[in-house]
């Protein structure tokens, strides 16, 4: 986790502007979530582990039945990593498009599957999800949840959105160049597939 104040600290260092009169905090605020959301839309993050979490799912807690009412996924859900079973940590498969949502049928196929927002299981699972970066709201609580390798690809970029020295294409491109310095390509995605020739 990288403290947002370090961040707004080093960015004023950068742009030479530490007393502050050039740029207001809620400028560079703004251009630190403005790298953010730039961080997000380019996928060098989509197969790391930096940003994923599990989310417990517990029917009795819950009050709900997860193969008929479905449970809801977490608000910062982006794409799914796994699920796994709660009481022996098996890797379900997904039912397919076509076949139904019934009971009976998801808890013998060992299977999950999600639609309109819901994940639908016939027993208790861990969700296994990738999550994005949250902007930032206050610079002196917050932290950015990335490791500390991430400080000068923040900086820079929060930098020249700053001083609108770029535009959006060597933006991206430079963000892709750095985050790809410091994010493995070769990850693979857990999510196992159901064989085709299962009934």
């Amino acid at each position: 986790m990288i403290k947002a104040k370090k961040i707004l600290r080093l960015i004023r260092n950068k742009v030479k502007d530490n007393n502050e009169v050039q740029f207001s905090d809620y400028d560079v605020l703004d251009a630190m979530n403005e790298c953010i959301r730039y961080l997000n839309m380019n996928y060098a993050l989509k197969n790391s582990d930096f940003l994923e979490r599990v989310k417990k799912y517990r029917q009795d807690e819950m009050g709900i039945v997860f193969s008929t009412d479905g449970a809801e996924l977490p608000e910062d859900f982006v794409s799914l990593v796994s699920v796994i079973r709660a009481r022996d940590g098996y890797h379900l498969s997904p039912v397919t498009a076509g076949e139904d949502m019934d009971k009976h049928k998801l808890q013998s196929l060992g299977g999950y599957k999600v639609f309109a927002g819901k994940i639908y299981c016939g027993t208790d699972f861990n969700l296994a999800y990738r999550t994005e970066i949250a902007q930032i709201n206050d610079a002196e609580t917050d932290e950015i949840d990335l490791p500390n390798a991430f400080i000068d690809i923040i900086v820079k970029v929060s930098c020249m959105i700053l001083q609108n020295s770029a535009d959006t294409d060597v933006m991206m491109g430079e963000i892709s160049k750095l985050a790809d310095r410091i994010v493995p390509a070769r990850r693979y995605s857990n999510v196992k597939q159901r064989m085709p020739f299962i009934c």
